[in-house]
């Protein structure tokens, strides 16, 4: 049954997986990264990938596990350090070869359909808008929003990169509640991961919206996050449905 304007007052987005998609571009990433610290003088080859990639393990275990943000500077700083280069997470050059592997991110990554419809007739309805996005480089967020021109829909926008803390952690969540002024009874978060996004979201009080992203697999049950999954109140294919399916609304051509 839809709820009614009058039931809630804000929206809150997941971004990857919800609103934006990105093509795998992994391998490209990686390369773009070695070549930046190749330029930046570091003499390295093809080996150093292997070394990142088994420092990026590291940190994402440690990142799922205390869910505390973990920024990419630090994994490659580490990498390095590994065979021998004395390097700080904030020096100039591990900044640069993280600029240099979200680009190709950036560049690949494009809306779903209806985002800019559905986006807008919340904003022309009143709702508030924010986005909750778990990332280790906050300027990808931004420059992912700018590009796509999706910046302006969002009243706050939350990264764990600049929060320190990654959902479903409720930190992240309990900032954008006190930045948008809304209490949570009054919010639907709308995301695809059934722990980071519904879980988190739930816990704290929230309405939720799980949208089915072809690329999860959630009846797996070696998807240990999934444990700990909570229903989410609706479960919608796309967020094309959001108006008709969760306001009552009548739409066309979305």
């Amino acid at each position: 049954m839809p709820y009614t304007p009058c039931d809630f007052e804000a929206f809150i987005f997941d971004l990857i997986g919800t609103l934006v998609y990105v093509e795998p571009v992994e391998h490209l990433q990686e390369k773009r990264m070695l070549d930046s610290l190749i330029r930046s003088g570091f003499r390295l080859d093809e080996n150093f990938i292997e070394i990142y990639r088994r420092v990026s393990i590291k940190y994402s275990r440690i990142r799922h596990s205390l869910l505390v943000e973990v920024p990419n500077t630090v994994w490659i700083a580490e990498s390095l350090r590994e065979i021998g280069y004395n390097v700080d997470p904030s020096d100039k050059c591990v900044e640069e070869a993280v600029r240099e592997y979200f680009e190709p991110y950036i560049e690949f990554a494009k809306p779903f359909k209806c985002v800019y419809d559905v986006l807008g007739m919340l904003r022309s309805l009143g709702f508030k808008i924010a986005l909750i996005s778990n990332f280790t480089w906050g300027d990808a967020v931004r420059s992912i929003l700018s590009r796509l021109m999706l910046d302006n829909f969002f009243d706050y926008i939350a990264i764990s990169y600049y929060i320190g803390y990654r959902k479903p952690h409720p930190a992240i969540f309990m900032k954008v509640l006190s930045e948008i002024g809304v209490d949570a009874s009054k919010c639907i978060f709308v995301g695809d991961n059934p722990y980071t996004d519904i879980y988190g979201a739930s816990s704290i009080g929230m309405k939720t919206i799980l949208v089915l992203n072809p690329s999860e697999k959630y009846d797996e049950a070696c998807y240990e996050e999934y444990m700990y999954a909570r229903d989410p109140d609706y479960i919608l294919e796309d967020i094309c449905c959001i108006p008709s399916e969760i306001i009552g609304l009548e739409t066309e051509n979305l």
